[in-house]
């Protein structure tokens, strides 16, 4: 059985994604499974413990299949922690859950945690819910350039009227009502897109205070291009979601300006002022910027509606 089940209406699954963690899983799912154990009996809860293996090539794969009361989803190769959680979030949306928590597979959060995100009905209250390291009870102390890389973040997030605390964080918790209609770009990663994917669509959201351990092994994913990619894949989104105000409003706007100049300069050209109807080069570039990004919208914009 996948479920640690009890008479219970309501199922919440908890998702991990992982990649090369065979030294972290075996005691990662005994804690939890047990845990999640007395955590339904107190919340009157079901939960679905799911794991992704995003083609590791150490024994993970083989680990998780031995697990009693886990469902394995996997990739043959590695295609980025981005997917994985695309694909959990897809399992979901296709399952009887009425939400999922993401957690890493690296054994470093506390699990324990998982309660404050269902106390006092927090998880039906917020679509979307982020664990937040940095609280004044905290011991966790980030290495300095991912500390940076998090107050980076933190300034982009509020470009976006968005203010969060911890927007590097991966504990999070998905309502249903997120996840049946969520925008991803890319394979990478998605903690900063969900944020921005739930501020477009004005769901709501919160966060709470959650301790890390320390990782006995393996090693994070995040380097020098995380930021890079971030950030183009947030533009990306941004531009994905508002069509109209990014590329198809511009566009327009930029084809009325060239054909206000082409309007000018046939006037000229019919008066004698000039010897050639178009002279201006800047009416050429108007009109050709002006039509890619309409066209690039109005596609956008098909695409959008066919895949709703």
């Amino acid at each position: 059985y996948n479920y640690i089940r009890y008479m219970s209406t309501e199922t919440i699954n908890i998702c991990i994604p992982v990649f090369n963690e065979e030294r972290n899983l075996e005691n990662l799912y005994k804690e939890l499974s047990e845990y999640v154990s007395s955590l339904s009996k107190k919340h009157d809860i079901n939960f679905e413990i799911i794991f992704f293996d995003d083609g590791s090539t150490d024994d993970s794969r083989r680990i998780i299949e031995s697990f009693r009361n886990a469902k394995l989803l996997f990739n043959h190769e590695n295609k980025g922690l981005g997917n994985a959680i695309k694909e959990l979030m897809l399992y979901t949306k296709s399952s009887e859950a009425i939400g999922m928590f993401k957690i890493d597979g690296d054994g470093q959060m506390d699990i324990k945690d998982i309660e404050k995100f269902l106390e006092n009905n927090r998880y039906k209250k917020y679509d979307v819910i982020y664990g937040n390291r940095f609280h004044k009870k905290s011991n966790y102390k980030m290495p300095l350039l991912r500390r940076f890389g998090s107050s980076f973040f933190k300034l982009l997030m509020r470009l976006f009227s968005i203010k969060t605390s911890d927007p590097t964080n991966g504990f999070i918790y998905l309502s249903k009502k997120y996840v049946e209609n969520s925008k991803i770009i890319g394979n990478y990663n998605a903690a900063q897109q969900i944020l921005l994917d739930a501020k477009l669509r004005n769901l709501k959201t919160d966060e709470v205070d959650i301790n890390l351990n320390v990782r006995s092994s393996g090693e994070s994913f995040i380097g020098i291009k995380y930021p890079i990619i971030v950030t183009s894949n947030l533009i990306a989104l941004y531009v994905y979601k508002k069509t109209v105000r990014t590329l198809i409003a511009p566009g327009i706007i930029s084809l009325l300006i060239g054909l206000l100049i082409l309007i000018y300069d046939v006037y000229l050209w019919a008066t004698g002022v000039k010897e050639q109807i178009i002279t201006d080069q800047i009416l050429i570039l108007f009109i050709i910027f002006g039509a890619q990004l309409s066209i690039t919208g109005f596609l956008i914009e098909i695409f959008k509606g066919r895949s709703d």
